[in-house]
């Protein structure tokens, strides 16, 4: 029998010569914190912190929006896995530049460093997004 993907699991295994610890297993939409983060600086669960990377499960109801606009001090990579989803690049008052629409799954952005972005779900919608610093 085969360990599911939920369970407190901890084991060590060799492959090509490399040890390998499993930390933690589960589920991306139950286990992230309340802005819909699952790891990052101020997640305090072991495996899950990290100030270098930053793992964002994003799931978004129809009609949800980011009011505003946030500049990016890294990197930040989104990818949509199911729903319709915009993606909206902004100037330094939040004025929309353009507005990128994800429909299909894989689509993607990738923003610079000091990127401002908002975005707006078209259709219910799970987004993830990672995040690194310069």
């Amino acid at each position: 029998m085969y360990p599911t993907a939920s369970s407190a699991l901890v084991c060590k295994s060799k492959i090509r010569g490399c040890a390998l610890t499993l930390i933690k297993s589960g589920n991306a939409g139950e286990d992230r914190d309340h802005r819909q983060w699952l790891i990052g600086a101020f997640r305090r669960e072991p495996g899950l912190y990290s100030e270098e990377v930053e793992v964002k499960w994003g799931s978004y109801k129809k009609g949800e929006r980011r009011l505003g606009s946030t500049p990016d001090k890294g990197y930040t990579l989104s990818i949509l896995v199911s729903g319709r989803f915009a993606s909206i690049i902004a100037d330094d008052e939040g004025n929309e530049l353009e507005r990128l629409v994800f429909g299909k799954q894989g689509d993607y952005k990738l923003l610079g460093p000091g990127g401002m972005h908002t975005w707006e779900a078209l259709e219910d919608s799970i987004v993830l997004t990672v995040r690194w610093p310069e």
